[in-house]
């Protein structure tokens, strides 16, 4: 929901839902072992995108997020958005400083909650459905008013979904190059 009293909501909106989109197509690349390795130049530029999008967007997630009325989406959105620029900013450091796997870590975690809305997006319906085989929800259902009910929650579980993941994924890496190493 818009809110009146911030007559640049949908503007601000929008430029967040367009740079995160770019930052979505772009994360996958960064994760390929060919353009990383045999085209570094490619990799750097496209990363630099990313990370620009991902700073702009996250802060345009901030101030969209000061103006959601519902507390749990709120303090959803707020949460993700500063995890968001965190790992972005930590990344982004770690690579300053030539630290190439902690800012892969990093880079992992970043792309993780870059994920979180398209998660979300399968997470809501799936436990709408749930909520309706359960008789927590009774036909003909408002959407509206369900949506709204489910919606915080399910950002919430995006978000720790993606980084239960990450971490996994992280863990696996560790524990693939320690056993290269043996």
């Amino acid at each position: 929901m818009l809110d009146p009293s911030f007559p640049l909501h949908y503007t601000v909106l929008v430029i967040h839902i367009f740079l995160a989109f770019i930052a979505l197509v772009l994360g996958p690349f960064q994760f390929m072992r060919g353009i990383r390795q045999r085209h570094i130049a490619l990799h750097r530029a496209t990363g630099r995108v990313y990370l620009s999008c991902v700073l702009l967007s996250g802060t345009a997630s901030i101030i969209v997020g000061l103006y959601t009325a519902d507390f749990t989406r709120q303090t959803a959105f707020l949460m993700l958005a500063v995890l968001w620029l965190l790992s972005a900013i930590k990344a982004y450091i770690a690579i300053r400083q030539r630290r190439i796997n902690e800012h892969f870590t990093w880079m992992v975690r970043n792309y993780a909650l870059t994920l979180v809305a398209v998660v979300a997006r399968i997470i809501v319906p799936l436990s709408i459905v749930v909520q309706l085989l359960r008789g927590q929800i009774s036909l003909p259902i408002n959407i509206t008013e369900v949506l709204n009910k489910t919606l915080g929650t399910g950002i919430w579980l995006a978000i720790v979904l993606n980084l239960v993941l990450a971490e996994w994924t992280i863990l696996r890496r560790i524990q693939k190059k320690t056993t290269e190493r043996d």
